[in-house]
């Protein structure tokens, strides 16, 4: 039987495939046994719409290739139905950056800044719910 002297390793790294995904809020509707009268349940406060974008990472990726790296609108549209499937229309293009800057989360801007690291904007213009990282407070 041979002996194995050693070890050969080869690494593969690849992005798995990413695709959107939809939840669904329902809000029950019921008769009062009184009067027959109609009440309905509410949506989390976030759900203010039929249909609507969240704010997690799809809004993060069209604010990042809207502001950072600056993609028209046609071209932005046609990287998201090129890379995850999603069309949208040059409004909605339009409109997430202007609602979702605001509203980053502390994962997401930290995620953003990672990806180059130049996304971050003047001081005076961070959102409030966005603290400090770690990288911001070292000297």
């Amino acid at each position: 039987m041979a002996t194995v002297l050693n070890f050969e390793a080869h690494q593969v790294f690849d992005i798995p495939p990413i695709k959107i995904e939809a939840a669904e809020h329902r809000a029950q509707i019921k008769a009062r046994p009184c009067c027959q009268g109609r009440n309905k349940a509410a949506f989390p406060e976030h759900v203010n719409q039929p249909v609507q974008y969240g704010t997690g990472w799809l809004t993060c990726v069209v604010t990042y290739l809207s502001q950072n790296q600056v993609l028209p609108y046609a071209r932005l549209k046609e990287a998201m139905a090129d890379l995850f499937l999603v069309h949208l229309s040059e409004g909605t293009v339009n409109k997430i950056p202007r609602l979702r800057w605001p509203t980053l989360t502390k994962a997401a801007f930290e995620w953003v800044n990672s990806c180059s690291g130049c996304m971050r904007p003047p001081p005076s213009t961070l959102p409030t719910t966005v603290g400090t990282s770690s990288a911001d407070t070292k000297r």
